[in-house]
Formats: C-alpha cells, structure tokens, sequence
C-alpha cells in the first residue's frame, strides 16, 4: 500500500472514530443528565444505554480503536515521497501523542504541520 495512502485511510478512519466519540458522549451526557440516573440498579441502567444506542456506539468505539491499532502495526517504513506524505506522518503523530503527555513534543509537532504547507509554498 503506498505510503500516503495508508495515512489518508488511517486519519479517515480516525476522523469517523472521532465524530462517533462525539456522539456517544452527547448521548451519555444526556442519559447521565436523567434525574433518576444515579438511583438506576445496573440493570435499568443497561436498558437506558442500549436504548439510547450507547451500547452498540460503544463496540464501534472498540472495533475502531482495535482497527486503528491494528494498522500502525502495519505502518509503511519506507521514506515519505513528497511534503505532504511527511505532512500526513506527523498529523498521524500528533493525534497519538496526547498534548497532556508531553505538551511541548505535542506543541513541535502541532507547529512543523502548520509549518510545512507555508515552507512548501516559498519553494
């Protein structure tokens, strides 16, 4: 698979996993918001969730995470062709180092991408 096609696809994927993590946490947001929610056996709470499709976002969640886990095994080792290629490597980076790992790694990395596409352009 050539390289910038795997980054395309895994950030994709990565996007979806995001709006889908958006929406299960309005939803779980909203159930959490009941009146009654914190007086629910574990049970009623089950049955508002899979009502409220928190299950089944939930395996989603997990099935994205799994696959998206799965592909960094399958990272491309071979040198990025083009500015953007190299672009799309640390965008890739960035979304997996969290800035509250290391704030000043996730703060170089965030600046290179906003960097590169103006350098690109004076060339």
């Amino acid at each position: 698979m050539p390289n910038d096609h795997w980054q395309k696809t895994w950030l994709a994927l990565d996007d979806y996993r995001l709006g889908l993590l958006e929406v299960w946490c309005e939803r779980q947001s909203r159930v959490e918001r009941r009146a009654d929610w914190f007086q629910l056996s574990e049970a009623a709470r089950e049955r508002v969730e899979q009502a409220n499709g928190l299950t089944d976002l939930d395996t989603l969640l997990r099935q994205m995470d799994r696959h998206l886990r799965l592909a960094l095994r399958r990272l491309p080792t071979e040198p990025s062709v083009c500015l953007e290629s190299l672009t799309d490597n640390l965008r890739i980076a960035e979304r997996l180092l969290p800035p509250e790992e290391n704030s000043v790694a996730h703060g170089l990395i965030s600046r290179v991408i906003r960097d590169l596409p103006r350098i690109r352009d004076q060339w």
